[in-house]
């Protein structure tokens, strides 16, 4: 079912996530201060978002969440304590893995 335009405006208006992340650059093997950024993340309904900052106009990259096809702790080495691994599978059939720290374990 087709969320309502309201409730389209609603989840812009009240992301359900939102807050500075670190992310693990694309194609990096391990966690270290040259293979992480600070990325500034925000959810509208099934899509994430990632900004450089979060004042940016243009995010960097975006994740549909309805391709999330599991969401685990980070298997990076090295990877800080609650670092979460997002596997995706496009409708390309490829997937990809994003390396995220939530703010609360920074």
């Amino acid at each position: 079912m087709k969320p309502s335009s309201e409730e389209v405006q609603a989840l812009r208006a009240n992301p359900l996530l939102s807050g500075t992340f670190e992310k693990l650059n694309k194609g990096a093997l391990r966690w270290s201060p040259q293979t992480i950024k600070s990325k500034f993340v925000q959810q509208e309904g099934f899509i994430l978002q990632y900004f450089d900052s979060k004042g940016a106009a243009n995010p960097n990259g975006a994740i549909d969440m309805r391709h999330v096809e599991r969401v685990q702790t980070s298997v990076c080495p090295d990877a800080p304590d609650g670092a979460i691994d997002l596997r995706v599978v496009g409708t390309w059939g490829e997937a990809r893995s994003y390396t995220f720290v939530p703010p609360s374990e920074q």
